[in-house]
This record gives structure tokens, C-alpha cells and sequence, in this order.
């Protein structure tokens, strides 16, 4: 049983080695450069912490997962180019660096099934070379939608789940 909570400071070391975790797993697995050596890094957490937007997913009090999470819309999902959303005119949350240590199975659903339960629409993109994210974003009930670029202008695939 996995329980979610917003991460505070404190959690700053755990968290910064479950993204260590991610990276290395990304580039395992045919996706080296979705992820710099140093992203998210420590003030993108903090930030988060601060708007309220950063979890920790644990199993049994052991910290598994960690995420971002937002209801405040998302600049670079104005644009949608090869697609569009399928839920457009409705509030949506938004999922972002889902990572997992790597030690237990199943906290990308949870972390999923977490961000589902707030918001009944929600968004989440990712890297071309990150099967792993596609799967599971299809596994969960998401549906491909179309690309979206980030404000560096990488292009991401976007996904979007409805209840």
C-alpha cells in the first residue's frame, strides 16, 4: 500500500536520490538525455514545496516516488500541433517528474491513481525515447493526444486521462 504526501525540505536529500535513481534507470533503458545530470536539481524542488505542488509517494514509511503536481494550467500546453486534447475546456491537473527508486513496482500507477482522484481531467507529457512513461501513461487510462513543445522548444508527446 502505497500512501502520498506533499514533501517538505527535509525530504530534499531522499528525493534528490530517487531523480539519481530515475536518470540512471532512464538512460538504461533507451532514454539518456531526457533528464540533465542535475534536473530537477534543488531549487525547482523547493519551489514546488512552496507552491504545494511536490509529493512523496512511500510504502510503509519508506519514500519510493516523488513527483509534481499542479492545478494551475500549464503555458506549454496552449499549443497542441499532430492532435489536440481531447478534454480542452475543462480545469485539469497536471503531472510532472514522476520518479521512482526503483525498489518496489507500482508507483507510477499510484502516483497516477493520486493525481486522478483530484482533479477529473488530467495531462501529462513526455520525452519521444521514454517508452516506459508512454506505457504506463497508457496502462493508467491516459490517451495520446499530440506534441507539445517546452519553452526551451524540445518537444514533448502529450497525454491526457478523463473520468
Amino acid at each position: 500500500m502505497f500512501t502520498i504526501r506533499h514533501a517538505t525540505p527535509a525530504d530534499l536529500p531522499v528525493m534528490l536520490a530517487i531523480y539519481d535513481a530515475a536518470r540512471n534507470f532512464m538512460r538504461q533503458h533507451d532514454n539518456p538525455t531526457q533528464w540533465k545530470p542535475d534536473y530537477p536539481g534543488e531549487a525547482a524542488l523547493l519551489q514546488d514545496m512552496q507552491r504545494g505542488e511536490s509529493y512523496l509517494c512511500e510504502q510503509d514509511g519508506v519514500p519510493v516516488g516523488t513527483f509534481m503536481y499542479t492545478l494551475a494550467g500549464e503555458i506549454t500546453y496552449q499549443v497542441i500541433e499532430q492532435g489536440d486534447w481531447h478534454y480542452k475546456d475543462e480545469t485539469y491537473g497536471t503531472v510532472h517528474r514522476v520518479a521512482s527508486a526503483g525498489v518496489v513496482k507500482g508507483v507510477g500507477t499510484a502516483v497516477f491513481d493520486f493525481c486522478k482522484s483530484l482533479c477529473p481531467c488530467v495531462r501529462v507529457d513526455t520525452h519521444r525515447d521514454n517508452y516506459v512513461m508512454q506505457s504506463l501513461a497508457e496502462k493508467n487510462g491516459f490517451s495520446y493526444c499530440g506534441i507539445i513543445y517546452l519553452l526551451n522548444g524540445e518537444e514533448r508527446l502529450a497525454y491526457d486521462w478523463h473520468c
